[in-house]
């Protein structure tokens, strides 16, 4: 079955929840911090959809330059391209948009995610040290200039 992007709204944040909860079950956004990311003034948010069905989102946001908020894929979904899909869009957004630049961290052992930055281009800036909470792991700041 064919996936479809298209730009979330507010309506859709019920469903970016339950992606959100399962993907990120100790560091999951609030339904209201979701709401209110989703319908930012500064903010694009993209979903991937199977059947009506939200699998996969991701959002950037910023003036020029820009930070890629977050990124989650349904487990059943990896490995098929959805998340590179998701990444593609949001920086073509955020070009359109006037964004020079897109920042972003991740965990130093999510390997998949780093490798699939790297394959877009985005380049390693450093080690900010126990970034993370839940568990404690130090991030690594990527970028890349668009």
């Amino acid at each position: 079955m064919e996936i479809i992007y298209r730009t979330l709204t507010v309506d859709d944040a019920e469903a970016v929840r339950d992606i959100e909860v399962s993907v990120f079950p100790r560091e999951a956004w609030s339904l209201e911090v979701l709401r209110v990311e989703i319908g930012g003034r500064w903010s694009h948010y993209l979903g991937a959809f199977r059947a009506d069905e939200l699998i996969g989102y991701g959002g950037v946001k910023g003036g020029v330059e820009g930070d890629l908020m977050t990124l989650a894929v349904r487990d059943e979904e990896r490995g098929r391209g959805v998340g590179r899909h998701l990444v593609e869009g949001l920086l073509a957004r955020a070009k359109d948009s006037g964004m020079e630049e897109v920042f972003l961290e991740v965990r130093v052992s999510n390997l998949p995610a780093r490798s699939l930055y790297t394959g877009l281009g985005f380049r390693d800036l450093g080690l900010i040290r126990d970034y993370y909470r839940a568990p404690l792991e130090d991030a690594v700041r990527m970028g890349i200039k668009l």
